[in-house]
Order: C-alpha cells, then sequence, then structure tokens
C-alpha cells in the first residue's frame, strides 16, 4: 500500500467527506485548532519567560512546568485531534502541498525537543 493511497483512504472517510461538505464543521474544527495551539503556546511561553526570569522568580521553573504540564497536554491533545480530522477532509491537498511536509517536520522536531531537553531543562533537580 503506497503512501498516496493511504491519504486516498482518509480522504475518502466518512468524517472527511462530511467535514469538506459541512459549511460550518472545518471552520469550528479549526477554531478548535487554533484555541489548542494558543493553550500550547501561551503555557510554553509562560515556563520559558520563567527560564529567562522575566516573570514568576518566587517560583522555581521546574514548579512553574509542573503546573502548566496539564494544560499543555490538552492543548497537544486538542491540536493533535483537531488537526487530524483538517488532515482527513483534505489528505489529497496535504499530500500535494509541501509546505504540509515541511509543517510536519517541524511538528515532530517540537514534539521531540519538547519531551526531551526542554523537559530535562525544567525538571526539578
Amino acid at each position: 500500500m503506497s503512501l498516496h493511497s493511504i491519504f486516498q483512504w482518509f480522504d475518502a472517510l466518512p468524517i472527511s467527506v462530511a467535514i469538506r461538505e459541512s459549511l460550518y464543521l472545518f471552520p469550528a474544527i479549526e477554531v478548535l485548532h487554533l484555541f489548542g495551539l494558543v493553550m500550547l503556546l501561551g503555557t510554553v511561553t509562560v515556563v520559558d519567560l520563567r527560564l529567562l526570569g522575566l516573570g514568576m522568580r518566587r517560583q522555581t521553573a521546574s514548579r512553574v512546568a509542573q503546573g502548566l504540564a496539564p494544560w499543555t497536554r490538552i492543548g497537544i491533545g486538542i491540536m493533535v485531534a483537531t488537526g487530524s480530522l483538517l488532515f482527513a477532509s483534505e489528505a489529497l491537498k496535504c499530500y500535494q502541498n509541501p509546505a504540509f511536509w515541511i509543517k510536519m517536520g517541524f511538528l515532530a522536531a517540537a514534539l521531540v525537543f519538547h519531551y526531551t531537553a526542554y523537559r530535562k531543562g525544567t525538571s526539578s533537580k
């Protein structure tokens, strides 16, 4: 089975067709996707500012990161769930779009960085 046929399969799923043909589903899912992005970036920004010593100085960086970790994971979860739905509704467009492949590469690198180096830098010692 080729990668193209996998993308065709996603594109033909009933949920994909429903999202693609609906006037409101795609925009609603996209709004949720952006909400997840804001949650993720907001929590990461707060931790980064603490690491730079620009805020929340009374708490350690590890404590700030631990307190925000559930919200960070929720943001990632929302983005993955809604991103999967958005992808499925436009799978064949994504397959042919070089920007999609670059985005997925950056996403993979960001997740690896977040769950390795970033976590090590924000963990308590």
